[in-house]
């Protein structure tokens, strides 16, 4: 999944077969997320969540106006759940004391 999605990032094709190519890609991406999702397994949302060690693995902080305190301000490596059960925490950057955004304590 992180490696169809960093390929999308950096691919802006610029022939005609390069961009049946990036199609073909994505239609392959496509049918990857969607098998998955019928496996049960899901993308964590982790852009502005309370962090929770149960979920996100904090890597970096970071003073934010827009987030408050203890948000997630940047994913960097999405997170993954099969139910209840995490497969995978997200790789967060969260807003550190000091922050002054609108849910700051």
């Amino acid at each position: 999944m992180d490696d169809f999605e960093r390929a999308k990032l950096q691919i802006e094709p610029k022939t005609e077969g390069e961009a049946t190519i990036h199609n073909s890609y994505q239609s392959v991406y496509r049918q990857l997320v969607k098998c998955l999702q019928e496996a049960g397994i899901h993308r964590m949302e982790a852009l502005g969540q309370p962090f929770d060690p149960n979920l996100h693995e904090a890597i970096a902080q970071e003073v934010s106006e827009t987030y408050g305190e203890g948000q997630v301000i940047e994913e960097f490596r999405p997170g993954y759940t099969i139910g209840e059960k995490v497969l995978r925490h997200a790789m967060v950057k969260v807003a550190a004391p000091g922050s002054t955004g609108p849910t700051a304590s």
